[in-house]
């Protein structure tokens, strides 16, 4: 079993984290899944008001009694005082996405906790060792939701040589051949998204999971014209028609807000008229697990190709 800096800083079974996502880890239930089956479930905050966050926290807390994580965006309508409500419930673990996550990782000294914040770019893994992180999360372009320009088998090894704090990595990641190999890179975690967001537990509708077991690697599409920031979503009609002939560009000029849209994909099932995130990896999903079986699955894959491995190498 591989122990390293990440469970023992998170005080988990297995280094996975699970990458918030909304619609789906907005779920206390799908969050302590995760936990009990020994990786670190997250609760997507972003879109959830900040008492309807703390109810989410005493109902995990209600489900496991594992440590779990809350990520939050700084573009949160409530993201002041969903900050003060993790702190007030000192939640394990703080999560945050996008931007300098200065107050998050303030927020969490003062909670006697943790920040693991999201990046995508070695200047902001710096920024986050910087100002006092506990680790850092890094995630490729390749990633569902929210990602950077740098291809996960670039950048981790790029963050590796510039931070100290230990480095959860991942990005289009599926499969436990993928996991062994972000250890090999430097990484002693993995975040997974698309992987959970098609297990049983997922609050996905059917007919979106079927749409994703459908989909090969080339069917996802980046851009920042849906949220204002470069977001990677399953490649539906809508985004055919109304965002693929957009010219793709750098920075924050966008059109829609992805909110609606998502809610039509992922809760209604609408995958003409919605959207559903997912990462490129999700090519490599061909079949629905329980998050236990998915997680005991990766790691014992991973388990077993670093072994071959090093068998190889001596």
């Amino acid at each position: 079993m591989i122990k390293n800096r990440i469970t023992e800083l998170l005080q988990i079974k297995y280094p996975i984290i699970q990458g918030a996502m909304c619609e789906v880890s907005e779920d206390p239930a799908f969050v302590a899944a995760v936990c009990n089956a020994g990786a670190l479930g997250t609760l997507a905050a972003f879109t959830m008001g900040a008492e309807a966050v703390r109810d989410a926290i005493h109902q995990i807390r209600e489900l496991t009694d594992q440590p779990f994580a809350v990520n939050t965006l700084r573009e949160s309508p409530q993201y002041e005082r969903t900050l003060e409500v993790m702190v007030e419930e000192k939640v394990p673990v703080f999560c945050h996405g996008r931007y300098h996550p200065t107050k998050a990782i303030q927020a969490a000294e003062q909670a006697g906790t943790i920040c693991l914040p999201t990046v995508g770019a070695v200047k902001h893994a710096v920024e986050a060792d910087q100002q006092g992180a506990a680790g850092v999360l890094v995630t490729g372009t390749e990633a569902g939701g929210h990602t950077g320009y740098v291809t996960t088998m670039v950048l981790v090894p790029a963050v590796a040589r510039k931070i100290t704090i230990p480095m959860v990595a991942g990005g289009g990641i599926a499969t436990p051949e993928q996991i062994a190999a972000l250890f090999c890179l430097g990484a002693e975690g993995v975040i997974i998204g698309t992987r959970f967001m098609m297990c049983k537990e997922s609050m996905l509708h059917p007919r979106a999971i079927k749409r994703l077991l459908e989909a090969t690697e080339e069917e996802t599409y980046a851009s920042v014209h849906v949220s204002g920031r470069h977001q990677r979503w399953l490649v539906t009609p809508w985004i055919r028609e109304k965002i693929m002939p957009l010219p793709e560009i750098k920075g924050e000029d966008h059109i829609y807000s992805f909110a609606p849209y998502a809610g039509l994909g992922c809760v209604v099932g609408d995958v003409e008229k919605g959207i559903v995130g997912a990462g490129q990896g999700v090519g490599l999903i061909d079949d629905v697990r329980s998050i236990a079986e998915t997680v005991e699955w990766l790691m014992e894959g991973c388990e077993k190709v670093l072994r071959e491995t090093a068998k190889i190498a001596a």
